[in-house]
């Protein structure tokens, strides 16, 4: 039969090569489309596509957003880095998270334990400034807290006259196990 029709048969294998090259052609367009989106999943919060997440340098998890990303997940090291101020080993992060746009903002609550409670007040005293009176603290809220300190800057001008880049409001109060709860406020002008 393959002498017969010499021309059919060439038609037949060539119909098999052509389905052949469609099929392999389709499969190598499906793998490159997967992996471009398995790319795309992995690293969309870090290329800062909006709505995917990620984890920072300092393993706080991070979520973007259309105008910037908010870490809701911090950890002490992310805080320690903001706020500028070497945190106390052992330190708990009990709450926090940092907003970022054009502006900042930060907002935590961390318990130095008894034994680095002063050595962490004393760093925080060095660069916040000493306690203010008059303004309101937000552990005052707080039952069974004594020994009440505010550090903040609102309302104080920088050396040349202007505002701060920065507003803070540091607010500390001793537990009654001897511990030190600490209450950041920190943002952007």
């Amino acid at each position: 039969m393959s002498s017969e029709h010499p021309h059919l048969e060439e038609s037949q294998r060539r119909r098999k090569d052509r389905r052949r090259r469609t099929w392999i052609g389709f499969s190598v367009m499906v793998l490159l489309i997967a992996a471009a989106m398995i790319a795309l999943a992995l690293n969309a919060g870090r290329w800062g596509v909006p709505m995917f997440g990620f984890t920072n340098e300092y393993g706080s998890k991070c979520r973007n957003d259309w105008l910037g990303h908010t870490c809701s997940e911090l950890t002490v090291r992310d805080v320690e880095r903001h706020l500028g101020v070497e945190i106390p080993e052992g330190a708990r992060l009990e709450s926090g998270q940092w907003r970022q746009t054009h502006d900042y903002e930060l907002t935590a609550r961390l318990n130095y334990p008894q034994a680095e409670a002063e050595a962490g007040w004393k760093l925080l005293e060095e660069r916040f400034g000493g306690c203010r009176e008059g303004l309101p603290n937000p552990l005052n809220a707080v039952p069974g807290l004594s020994a009440h300190c505010l550090m903040s800057n609102e309302g104080i001008s920088a050396t040349d006259g202007n505002p701060a880049p920065q507003i803070w409001r540091i607010a500390t109060a001793t537990a009654p196990d001897g511990s030190t709860v600490v209450d950041v406020f920190l943002r952007s002008r």
